[in-house]
């Protein structure tokens, strides 16, 4: 004998479908705030008004990249400001901050700040959290992008020796 639509056995089994279906939604859904909530928190910024690009920490390792000017990185994180639409890279250093970074941090987070710019065509900024919790925000400087896209031929040319 095969099913009948208003048979009640198969509206019980479509209505345990559906409650199923939503209450994972839900589920995964409420994980995803709370880890929003905690990462955004660790970057000193409000998760209500900050959504979660990309990570590539802890359990949410990233199969993504930033890929454009001809480079390609992988930053820790990936803000959105929800308001004014703004990139915020977050990146991690597990050293502790005592008063300055270095030019190396410097430029990694100048490339990803402009491949960032390149991609999203918005303004972006970033933040270094260090490992004593010092947070030290760093703006983009185009001309410093610029002069180390200038120095990719050579670093190239320098690597394909070797």
């Amino acid at each position: 004998m095969t099913p009948i639509a208003g048979d009640p056995v198969v509206i019980a089994a479509l209505a345990t479908a559906v409650f199923a279906v939503l209450t994972g939604t839900v589920v995964l859904y409420l994980r995803r705030r709370r880890y929003t909530g905690r990462i955004c928190r660790r970057w000193g910024l409000d998760p209500a008004r900050i959504r979660v690009i990309a990570s590539d920490l802890g359990r949410q390792r990233a199969t993504w990249s930033l890929r454009t000017d001809g480079l390609a990185g992988n930053p820790d994180v990936i803000f959105r400001d929800r308001a004014t639409r703004h990139i915020i890279i977050g990146e991690t250093k597990s050293r502790h901050y005592k008063g300055s970074i270095t030019p190396y941090e410097l430029y990694q987070v100048t490339l990803y700040l402009g491949m960032a710019v390149s991609l999203y065509r918005q303004p972006a900024r970033a933040i270094l959290l260090f490992g004593n919790h010092r947070r030290v925000p760093v703006e983009f400087d185009q001309a410093t992008y610029r002069h180390l896209l200038a120095l990719l031929p050579a670093c190239r040319r320098d690597t394909a020796r070797r």
